[in-house]
């Protein structure tokens, strides 16, 4: 009896297991098979209520009657049964006719089991993960190699994955996401970061792939990429500990040496800790191997500082601008250069401490957010974001929440409900360490949401000369803050839709396009080859350095 007591958990596991695989293998299959004509519509309909109740200025750059007569076409073109991937190629262009870079449709994901979670956390980057590409003339170019391949060379032209051409997943997918506004600069780095998106759904999770590029020299290189290894786990302890019970008890080493592998080791430690202190207080790319936050000097005296900030998600920025503006500060830099190309943005907080460091007077940086009613941010979707064993904890938080979010939102004299409980909504001092020298600020079309808005209001001060690329974002601001994920109900569609509309206090009658260069640059593949920055290179010719 206790034998057959004890095989109890084992049975239950296996069992677990079974059920596991088995339910992964029918929602996947589920995936592939035609959702009826019925639940489709259901579908739509959920999209169009869902978007017209809870985005506020949906119709702020399509007018409501063309949105209406979009998904009334598509109600009609949904006359048959569809596949989940079809159906997200027939909704996602509708959505995207609203023109909101942040609200953003994604394929109904692909479950994994449990055996395959396990394994996949022993392994690194699939083969999809390992390249970063850039969208030039119709044609996708290597920029980043991060592949065991080293012969693959920044500017190889990638031509098809297992046999299925770039053309045509731009074919199918170029119209399934937009940008803010009105504006294209955004759209060739979009369509190049999701490239993954579209081919995992095309070919499925795998760990090998057949790439096929065309060389700077025009010849056509098949090359097999695998899904890389993890780098093992230093066993240097261990190593040492097994070497230790190999040497024999009269062998004589000195003390000298041994202080010596001391005293080095000891260095190697602290080394370490702080490389592991920096990176938590600037930021860092691990994928990149680059800081988020970096400084440099440029000239004999360094007279001209050079500030990349590369996102406004990572790192503990009040921190580490003071400590970034110090250096500036103690080094009597004269010139400025505030990089922010390529920045996708993140905290709104981060950017009204970092434009305290260039303020000239007291400001606010936002005015209040538009909302939909009294309540919309009641309801953000935290809950779908979170594991449930943290439901509990949240729980003890989200009434004060709740409480804030619905006491800052009020109604102004226009009948529309506004937020303004942001931490930019309210006045702010230039800091003590603020420059005040000539700035260069640089920009491209992957400046985007709060690196757009810190763009805007810089782009007015009287020191501030704006160089490179039309932004991304849209000048007069965004429909992001609380961005709650919704799956639709049949054919499980992600789908991402914001709730604040975040102005900047400053706007410009120009409408839908984002912040204009001073003097245009862009950077070409052949730029990127050989390394060459004419944005940078012409700032530091103006400064004769």
């Amino acid at each position: 009896m206790k034998q057959v007591m004890k095989m109890f958990p084992v049975v239950f596991t296996l069992l677990g297991l079974l059920s596991s695989c088995v339910s992964v293998e029918k929602y996947n299959l589920r995936r592939t098979q035609p959702i009826s004509v019925k639940k489709l519509q259901k579908d739509i309909d959920y999209v169009q209520k869902n978007l017209y109740s809870r985005h506020p200025d949906y119709d702020y750059y399509t007018p409501k009657p063309v949105l209406d007569a979009r998904f009334d076409s598509l109600r009609k073109a949904v006359n048959h049964p569809m596949t989940a991937n079809e159906f997200y190629v027939s909704l996602s262009p509708v959505i995207a006719q609203v023109h909101q870079g942040h609200m953003a449709t994604l394929p109904a994901p692909m479950k994994v089991s449990r055996e395959r979670k396990k394994y996949l956390k022993t392994m690194g980057a699939s083969p999809l993960q390992q390249f970063d590409y850039k969208w030039e003339e119709h044609r996708l170019f290597v920029i980043r190699n991060r592949s065991a391949d080293s012969a693959i060379q920044k500017g190889w032209e990638l031509v098809a994955i297992n046999q299925l051409s770039v053309q045509d997943i731009y074919k199918k997918y170029a119209q399934t996401f937009s940008s803010d506004g009105y504006n294209q600069t955004a759209l060739p780095g979009f369509f190049a970061r999701r490239i993954p998106t579209f081919y995992n759904e095309e070919l499925g999770q795998q760990d090998s792939l057949s790439y096929t590029f065309k060389t700077k020299e025009g010849e056509l290189v098949v090359k097999e990429i695998k899904r890389a290894q993890k780098n093992p786990a230093a066993k240097s302890g261990l190593a040492d500990s097994a070497k230790n019970q190999l040497v024999k008890k009269d062998s004589a080493v000195s003390d000298t040496t041994a202080l010596a592998k001391k005293e080095q080791e000891k260095l190697k430690q602290q080394k370490n800790k702080e490389e592991r202190s920096n990176k938590a207080l600037y930021g860092y790319d691990a994928t990149k191997k680059e800081y988020i936050r970096n400084l440099k000097f440029y000239g004999k005296d360094s007279t001209l500082a050079y500030l990349k900030v590369a996102q406004f998600s990572e790192g503990k920025y009040k921190k580490a601008y003071t400590k970034l503006f110090d250096s500036i500060q103690k080094a009597k830099a004269e010139v400025l250069v505030l990089d922010l190309r390529d920045n996708p943005g993140g905290r709104a907080m981060e950017v009204t401490e970092l434009y305290r460091y260039f303020a000239d007077s007291s400001f606010k940086l936002y005015a209040p957010s538009k909302v939909s009613s009294k309540s919309s941010l009641l309801n953000a979707g935290f809950y779908s974001k979170m594991p449930k064993a943290i439901w509990p904890f949240f729980s003890i938080y989200y009434p004060f929440y709740a409480v804030h979010r619905f006491v800052n939102t009020k109604k102004h004299k226009d009948g529309s409900y506004y937020y303004s409980g942001m931490n930019g909504n309210r006045w702010k001092t230039p800091h003590e360490k603020a420059f005040k020298g000539k700035v260069y600020l640089l920009v491209n079309g992957g400046s985007f949401s709060a690196a757009c808005l810190m763009a805007s209001r810089l782009s007015v001060l009287p020191n501030v000369t704006v160089v490179g690329e039309e932004t991304g974002g849209d000048f007069n601001g965004t429909v992001a803050g609380i961005m709650p994920v919704l799956s639709l109900p049949n054919s499980n569609i992600i789908w991402r839709i914001g709730l604040m509309h975040v102005r900047p206090v400053n706007r410009t009658d120009v409408k839908g396009r984002g912040i204009f260069p001073d003097q245009a640059f862009t950077q070409s593949v052949k730029d990127i080859i050989e390394d060459k920055d004419k944005a940078m290179n012409w700032i530091l010719e103006e400064e004769h350095l």
